[in-house]
């Protein structure tokens, strides 16, 4: 029965060495894969439509299908005039304001918006909103922006077409300070969701790489003493 050679010192030391340097290559490839992630970015839409005081009861703009939009309403001073008391889902004071949206077909969507008093030297802050219809928009909802910045009312168009919004009723007496229609405008950025393999990657094919010259230095080393 034959014997099974045994792998020398050198033979190990550069198996090992390759190996290494292989895996830190592949590893390096991977954590440098990306894929394009594409959202939307209010801050991509640097031209909304705006309207101010005296007379901005209603603004309108054009979305297209699959379109986000956010509305931002910034209080006339006079709506924190007769506001209604806290209660136990409201923290303070309060304003509660009807806001319809009219699709491009004429439907129109109701949202009940609570503006609370949070400062009696500043302006009202929206604080939450309550949706009674939907028709030509979907997914309605309230955001806030960075640090509790901007909140608003932002929705995903159903149809193309003329969205205009408006408030509704006779719970505020002047028209809000300014409103604007912001659009979801479409941004991407790369993502590297293996980037993490960045730095093992190169411990490992540093290692791999000082193995192998370790070798090849050893290598010349024997040659020199034999001469």
């Amino acid at each position: 029965m034959k014997k099974r050679k045994r792998i020398s010192k050198r033979e190990a030391m550069f198996l090992t060495g390759a190996f290494l340097m292989f895996i830190g290559v592949v590893m390096f490839a991977v954590s440098n894969f990306s894929y394009p992630v594409i959202y939307s970015d209010w801050r991509v839409d640097s031209n909304p439509v705006i309207v101010n005081a005296p007379n901005s009861w209603n603004i309108t703009r054009y979305f297209l299908e699959g379109e986000l939009m956010r509305l931002e309403i910034t209080p006339a001073l006079t709506w924190s005039d007769n506001l209604q008391p806290e209660e136990e889902d409201i923290p303070a004071p309060y304003q509660p304001v009807f806001v319809n949206i009219t699709d491009p077909g004429g439907e129109q969507s109701e949202i009940l918006c609570y503006f609370i008093l949070t400062d009696p030297k500043a302006a009202l802050y929206l604080y939450k909103i309550d949706v009674t219809e939907a028709h030509g928009l979907e997914y309605i909802h309230y955001e806030v922006g960075i640090g509790g910045k901007n909140p608003s009312i932002v929705a995903t168009a159903l149809k193309s077409g003329n969205y205009t919004a408006y408030i509704s009723g006779g719970l505020v007496s002047d028209p809000p300070f300014e409103m604007k229609f912001y659009k979801g405008v479409k941004a991407s950025y790369l993502k590297y969701p293996f980037n993490y393999l960045l730095y093992p990657a190169i411990i490992i094919l540093l290692s791999g790489f000082i193995l192998l010259l370790r070798l090849r230095l050893q290598r010349k080393l024997v040659r020199k003493r034999k001469i």
